[in-house]
């Protein structure tokens, strides 16, 4: 059998001029100007079994073979057989490093048996008509399948969902590679990247130029958040029946149980302050417990809650083909009332006189959430679903492989108001780690929160990545007491357990776990004590130097009040390739 090859129909100039400055004087920008007049489609030839060993590319006025296994080897280690280097020839130093990246770095943290069902739902509609317009089917196999198969390949394979790991996992003898449109999404992606490392540079900056940088008062005299309170912590499971209408996996109905794990601080004066934490998908009420702890060891009653809607059950649930869609539309709703019917029932026991009569304070409750918890917990803080918004923004034109994206387009048709306001008076602080915020809330709806936020986001997360859904998400918000924390190398998972993470790919959870649960601790329970009990001692422990004090060389953490959208602009030194503040939308 003769080897299969990538083919690009078109020719480069043989000789390009030398360019730097990727992903705006790229390789990827001169041959897309050359194959706009010549067209652009690559055609790759794959063994039946599994993957594609060749690549042919036409320099000049001839075909140029080159293995994969050359491309993979230039991938990992940075080195260019002769072939290869007539390609990369046109690259700087730099150039290069980020070529490499793109073709090993997966584009999605998910597992095959993930990708089996998902790309069959509503939900990933929109990734795989921009991955079908990428790679293009040349027989008569229907729909997504051939698309569906090679992503699953390629996520059970070591490539995991890269450019390489799809390439090798199609299930055809031929496929169409769109070079334009392709070329278009990577462009599209390195640009984004730079971006994002000018803009946590910015942040960086920002932390070291902060006016509290330098009064921080000596060590000795501030309040020990970091380390575990002085009192012990009793746990319950409780279930309350809510009398409203839900829709769990089981089916809609009038009522259904509310799951929820309490922490108590044992002998803590009372009423003890209350936190509800928010899980994120498919995730348990536990799924923070380590923190939970932490905070009732400081003083906090913390009410962690399970939603049902987009729990571990309801995922697994799914994972099984049980159910045809990952998230329901009305989830996000049903998240923000899920803590508001929580409030409601534990004021009623408190009313009541029971075990919890005068345990806990219900008229001023602080908000925590992680991932999709974090967008629940600032929707009940006050800013409302943004559906005007995302009946814009959600369109099958745009070009996008962002799971924060398809995430939050889902909630585009759980109502056909304008704006969904499910904020709770009773809310008086939020803390969102890792929130997914840029299209279901917007400018028009962060810009109504008015209790004090913090805002936490990794440099590297591929879920919701910082730049859209935590950087600029932060400068709409006007509330006067506003936190923006950044980990860097941080991911979305740079807080989580260890054990909750043990088998996703190391390079999606990133280093340092136990210095990323300590930042967390320490930051919220700072900004809880000193915004929840008014406690103005805590108040240092939330600035820019103290982030350096406790910041860790493996891991490392930066903390502003006062980033500006020309100091984004300044870092990256021209006009962002993204709008800081997206133009306002239209009524639809």
């Amino acid at each position: 059998m003769p080897h299969a090859v990538v083919s690009l129909v078109q020719a480069m100039p043989l000789r390009p001029k030398k360019v730097s400055g990727f992903p705006t004087r790229t390789l990827f920008r001169l041959v897309l100007s050359g194959c706009l007049s010549l067209g652009g489609a690559w055609s790759v030839a794959i063994r039946p079994g599994f993957s594609a060993e060749q690549m042919t590319v036409r320099v000049g006025d001839r075909p140029v073979m080159v293995p994969l296994s050359e491309v993979e080897r230039f991938a990992k280690t940075g080195q260019v057989n002769p072939a290869l280097a007539l390609i990369t020839q046109t690259l700087d130093n730099s150039s290069r490093q980020q070529l490499r990246q793109a073709l090993i770095t997966p584009i999605l943290p998910l597992k095959a048996a993930d990708v089996d069902r998902l790309t069959g739902t509503t939900l990933f509609e929109p990734l795989m008509k921009t991955l079908g317009k990428a790679l293009q089917s040349t027989s008569s196999n229907p729909g997504n399948l051939p698309m569906r198969t090679a992503l699953k390949r390629a996520a059970a394979s070591s490539y995991g969902l890269s450019l390489l790991g799809i390439l090798r996992g199609y299930p055809e003898q031929t496929v169409q590679v769109n070079l334009i449109y392709l070329l278009q999404l990577m462009t599209q992606l390195s640009v984004l990247s730079q971006y994002r490392d000018a803009a946590v540079k910015a942040v960086e900056q920002a932390d070291q130029t902060e006016p509290a940088a330098m009064t921080l008062p000596p060590v000795a005299r501030l309040p020990r958040v970091q380390n575990a309170g002085s009192y012990a912590v009793q746990e319950r499971s409780l279930k309350f029946k809510i009398v409203k209408p839900r829709l769990p996996q089981t089916g809609a109905g009038s009522s259904y149980l509310l799951p929820v794990d309490l922490y108590l601080p044992k002998n803590a004066p009372q009423p003890a302050p209350l936190i509800v934490f928010s899980h994120g998908f498919g995730a348990r009420s536990d799924a923070y417990a380590y923190l939970a702890k932490h905070l009732a060891s400081h003083g906090f009653a913390v009410a962690a809650v399970e939603h049902l809607g987009s729990d571990l059950d309801y995922r697994q649930v799914f994972l099984a083909g049980k159910l045809s869609d990952l998230i329901l539309p009305q989830e996000m709703i049903n998240r923000s009332r899920d803590i508001t019917y929580l409030l409601d029932e534990l004021e009623k026991q408190v009313a009541l006189g029971g075990t919890l009569a005068g345990a806990i304070e219900v008229t001023r409750v602080g908000v925590l959430g992680n991932s999709l918890g974090a967008t629940t917990a600032l929707s009940v803080a006050g800013a409302p679903l943004n559906l005007q918004r995302l009946r814009a923004d959600c369109n099958d034109d745009r070009i996008t492989l962002s799971m924060s994206f398809l995430v939050q387009c889902v909630t585009k048709t759980a109502s056909t108001q304008a704006f969904v306001n499910l904020g709770d008076r009773r809310i008086k602080a939020v803390f969102a780690a890792y929130p997914l915020t840029s299209h279901i809330f917007g400018p028009e709806s962060l810009s109504q929160i008015t209790v004090p936020t913090f805002i936490m986001g990794g440099s590297n997360d591929i879920v919701a990545p910082v730049v859209q859904d935590q950087i600029h998400p932060f400068l709409w918000l006007k509330t006067p007491e506003k936190y923006l924390a950044l980990i860097v190398p941080g991911t979305h998972f740079s807080t989580s357990e260890d054990a909750h993470v043990r088998s996703f790919p190391t390079a999606l959870v990133g280093p340092g776990l136990s210095t990323g649960r300590s930042y967390l601790q320490t930051m919220s329970t700072a900004f809880f004590k000193r915004h929840l009990t008014n406690a103005p001692d805590y108040q240092p422990l939330l600035t820019a130097a103290y982030a350096a004090s406790i910041r860790q060389a493996n891991l490392q953490i930066y903390l502003t009040r006062s980033l500006t959208a020309t100091q984004l602009e300044q870092a990256y030194g021209s006009t962002p390739p993204t709008p800081i503040v997206p133009k306002p939308v239209a009524a639809k």
